[in-house]
């Protein structure tokens, strides 16, 4: 059994080996050594850093060149930032623009009223005469109402009195 568990991790140890070589061909950073210290090439963007071994570390400063390339790019990402902003700000208006216009097309069509006069007072001639008519057949209605509770007090004041007919009730004989 020991010899079985011991061939299995030999087997092990060489795919990992082999797994590692391709890997190690395929590394990001390239160190050189120089008299100033390490210099680092970074594979994948093309920077180069100059490290120094400080208390037992790699410490990386990058170069003058790659500074200026992160500036330039910091400052194209706030351009682009900046005009993004703008952009977001106009579709905010357009959309306020647009949620106003479905509003006003929910209230419906907006009737514009004739001008009126102060001779002309709040109602046309044919409001008027509609507000004429409808005060007259209230004011009918009202009168008849006032005539029916007044007989009606006069039928409980004096119960074996015949009941008087006003002009407007008629008198039910022609």
């Amino acid at each position: 059994m020991l010899v079985v568990v011991t061939a299995f991790f030999a087997v092990l140890g060489v795919a990992q080996a082999q797994d590692l070589a391709p890997r190690a061909q395929e590394a990001r950073f390239i160190l050189t050594e120089t008299p100033q210290g390490i210099m680092r090439l970074d594979q994948a963007d093309g920077t180069v850093s100059y490290c120094e071994e400080r208390n037992g570390k790699l410490i990386c400063t990058p170069s003058a060149d790659a500074i200026l390339a992160y500036e330039a790019e910091i400052a194209a990402l706030e351009r682009e930032n900046k005009q993004l902003r703008e952009d977001l700000a106009q579709i905010g208006e357009q959309l306020r623009n647009l949620a106003e216009m479905v509003e006003a097309k929910r209230a419906g069509p907006v009737v514009e009223q004739p001008q009126r006069t102060e001779k002309d007072g709040w109602l046309g001639p044919d409001e008027e005469e509609k507000l004429d008519q409808a005060f007259d057949f209230t004011e009918k209605a009202m009168r008849r109402f006032f005539n029916m509770i007044e007989g009606l007090r006069q039928d409980f004041d004096n119960p074996g009195a015949v009941p008087q007919t006003t002009p407007e009730e008629g008198s039910g004989t022609p």
